[in-house]
């Protein structure tokens, strides 16, 4: 994967100017890899669900967090005054957090007291940068920036 990342980075730009003009290709630069994925954060503000839509718009979905290094990873993408949309939520059955691709949430980085569902209406997963990359529960008609994970799939 690796190999064709950097294939990708000299190359690609200039073939997708072919196929899909400046626009797309000026998008790929907004796009950061960690591991096997590619992340993206959003530089507007949307609700959760907006947010989610745009994301499946770029081939990706909200991010799912499960390691201490990518919950690192994705505090490195932010500034210190940046709160953001990530892939997971209650909103089916209040208490139970679940990603965005029907995977229970098994590891957390909650900030303490959290999630709490103030007001019952606290459904959906931020990154809380002002509080150290803690998450918490917000609720999802808030507009706020998002990052997108987009996994790559080994070809069979």
């Amino acid at each position: 994967f690796a190999g064709i990342c950097g294939f990708c980075v000299i190359f690609c730009p200039l073939l997708s100017l072919c196929r899909h003009g400046l626009s797309e290709v000026l998008e790929q630069k907004y796009w950061n890899k960690f591991n096997i994925s590619c992340y993206y954060v959003s530089n507007v503000r949307k609700n959760w669900t907006m947010s989610r839509l745009d994301c499946i718009a770029r081939g990706a979905d909200l991010v799912i967090i499960d390691s201490r290094e990518e919950q690192v990873f994705v505090q490195s993408l932010l500034n210190s005054s940046q709160d953001a949309w990530i892939g997971m939520t209650d909103s089916v059955e209040e208490g139970t957090w679940m990603w965005v691709d029907g995977s229970p949430v098994t590891i957390t980085f909650w900030r303490p007291g959290q999630p709490n569902s103030y007001q019952g209406d606290q459904d959906c997963g931020e990154v809380l940068q002002t509080e150290g990359g803690h998450w918490n529960d917000y609720s999802c008609s808030t507009e706020q920036i998002w990052i997108c994970e987009k996994k790559h799939k080994p070809q069979n």
